[in-house]
């Protein structure tokens, strides 16, 4: 086993441990989002969920759990109304020097 499967291995991790309590209907938008995710902040996440969540017998706990919450939520199906636009100043008074006399 070379080094790049090692980090694939890892990435996969984080995939298993986010679908392993997900229903069928789950599983695509756990899929969608862990694509989503750098290959760095894959790493990442397995290096936090390992430190705290690794062994077999902690399935519900710390870091494994708060990857099956981030993933298999689903983006809200109405879309959100566009931030308010803010206003432009041009000049800013605090700033601004008093008139020469």
């Amino acid at each position: 086993m070379n080094y790049l499967d090692g980090l694939l291995g890892r990435e996969l991790c984080v995939l298993a441990w986010a679908a392993e309590q997900a229903s069928d209907t789950q599983i695509p938008t756990i899929c969608r989002k862990w694509l989503a995710l750098r290959p760095e902040e894959r790493w990442w996440l397995f290096l936090k969920t390992v430190a705290e969540a690794g062994f077999p017998e902690d399935r519900d706990r710390g870091w494994r759990r708060a990857l099956y919450f981030a993933l298999s939520d689903a983006p809200p199906t109405t879309p959100r109304s566009p931030r308010p636009a803010e206003p432009q100043f041009t000049e800013l008074p605090l700033f601004s020097l008093p008139p020469r006399e």
